[in-house]
């Protein structure tokens, strides 16, 4: 192997190892009980929901295998799920909740990725879905993201949970992003949109010393060729 070569390389593996150690200290979920755990599952009616607030409906995180033709343990959905999951209960044709973080400065316009599982009762089109929001500092919306709904279709009338992802760039001047889940009762007697395992994580900034790893390794290459060049000069 050259030497410009193995320059090149260290340079390249310096900065994505300390790309991937900002990674693992980036990436975490920013949707507070994103998981439907932090609190204990019910049945139908509503239950209280840690990290979540602004309720209306009959909004509520219900137990899997509550029996009643909700959702079971084993049935299509998060290979990681818990023991409960978000439901729009029995007593609303609509429900929601909501929730706000502030995010740093440093966390504008950067790339974001979002996902979660979404779901339904068999045939019915009962369904759910989370509106993401970018919130300057007067609280004014600059842009939206939205995941879900899964329709029936999607769930092959089945009751089950379908993968849904979405990412992007937060606008310049986010300062706050908002959640907002609703779920909407379109058939039967139930408010059966269901969601589980929301996530939503913002992408490292590289640190500057990764930048200066890299720039510094290239720099090196760069004096290497030339010195070369020179010496063929020389030689010719």
């Amino acid at each position: 192997m050259s030497i410009s070569k193995s320059i090149l390389q260290w340079a390249v593996v310096a900065a994505l190892a300390a790309t991937s150690i900002n990674q693992a200290s980036a990436a975490d979920n920013l949707i507070q009980n994103g998981n439907a755990e932090a609190g204990l599952g019910g049945t139908s009616q509503p239950v209280a929901v840690p990290g979540w607030t602004n309720l209306t409906g009959g909004f509520t995180v219900i137990r899997y295998d509550a029996g009643g033709g909700y959702p079971n343990a084993t049935d299509p959905g998060a290979p990681d799920r818990g023991l409960n999951y978000f439901s729009g209960g029995s007593s609303s044709a609509y429900s929601s909740a909501y929730q706000i973080t502030d995010i740093l400065a440093a966390a504008s316009n950067v790339a974001f990725s979002a996902s979660g599982y979404f779901g339904g009762f068999a045939s019915q089109a009962d369904n759910a879905r989370l509106t993401i929001s970018f919130l300057d500092a007067s609280s004014l919306v600059l842009g939206t993201a939205v995941l879900g709904p899964a329709t029936p279709g999607e769930r092959a009338n089945a009751t089950s949970f379908i993968y849904k992802e979405v990412s992007g760039y937060t606008p310049v001047g986010t300062s706050q992003i908002s959640f907002l889940l609703e779920m909407q009762r379109l058939e039967g007697t139930a408010n059966d949109g269901y969601a589980d395992s929301l996530v939503f994580s913002l992408a490292p900034v590289p640190e500057a010393d990764t930048y200066a790893m890299l720039l510094a390794g290239l720099g090196v290459l760069g004096a290497v060729a030339q010195r070369r060049q020179g010496r063929r000069r020389t030689i010719s």
